[in-house]
């Protein structure tokens, strides 16, 4: 699969990668239409509302699993037919490793 946007996009030092517009390029392989900039935009929106009830936690990470589980529904087991469960799943871990040997991958063609 050839996809010359998230080649540039990983083609950098680790520390210097967007890891969720890496992860919606590498999803458009999957789903062509997929605009990253809309999912990149419902994502700053959850961070922004998620902030204040981190800022107010002393657990940030059961503040992080009630927003996302308690808030906004997310269900792990739900339809991942949808573009949006597949990024969390990716971002989440479920496909980490894959995205990491793709962006290993692209990191090695480019030396």
């Amino acid at each position: 699969m050839d996809n010359p946007e998230f080649r540039f996009a990983v083609q950098r030092p680790a520390a210097e990668i967007d890891l969720a517009w890496a992860a919606l390029l590498y999803a458009r392989d999957a789903y062509p239409d997929l605009d990253p900039v809309l999912y990149l935009n419902q994502l700053d929106k959850w961070a922004a509302d998620l902030q204040p009830h981190i800022a107010a936690s002393i657990d940030p990470i059961t503040a992080l699993n009630r927003f996302l589980f308690d808030d906004l529904r997310f269900d792990v087991w739900q339809d991942r037919s949808q573009p949006v469960v597949e990024l969390w799943s990716l971002i989440a871990g479920v496909g980490e490793q894959r995205l990491q040997e793709r962006i290993h991958s692209e990191q090695c063609r480019k030396q």
